[in-house]
């Protein structure tokens, strides 16, 4: 009997670079974390400085979202390591491309 999954929901293999994308969207989640608390002590000083948070808030995004992408469309993105500097800017700019072209929605066909 077939299968009822299509073959884009079958299970995937974890590779090298799975566990790098992996890697680096936790470490962008500390340094979001680290960020936030850092940002709670200087508010004690400074009050001003809550107006940060929304700045804050958006660099996490704009730096996640191609990790996400990136682990959601893997194959996609040919041999690109997002551990590597170059390799995570080429990833980003090929996710906002897709992403800007296709009115902020993403799907394989458009990477």
């Amino acid at each position: 009997m077939p299968g009822i999954l299509p073959e884009s929901a079958k299970r995937r293999r974890i590779t090298p670079r799975t566990v790098a994308g992996v890697l680096a969207g936790i470490f962008l989640c500390a340094v979001f974390w680290y960020t936030v608390h850092g940002l709670q002590d200087l508010i004690h000083i400074h009050p001003i400085a809550v107006l940060l948070f929304p700045l804050v808030g958006v660099l996490f995004m704009i730096n996640v979202i191609p990790i996400v992408v990136f682990l959601s469309f893997e194959e996609e993105f040919g041999g690109l390591n997002p551990i590597l500097p170059w390799d995570y800017i080429k990833i980003c700019f090929k996710t906002f491309i897709a992403l800007r072209e296709n009115k902020w929605k993403v799907s394989n066909k458009d990477l």
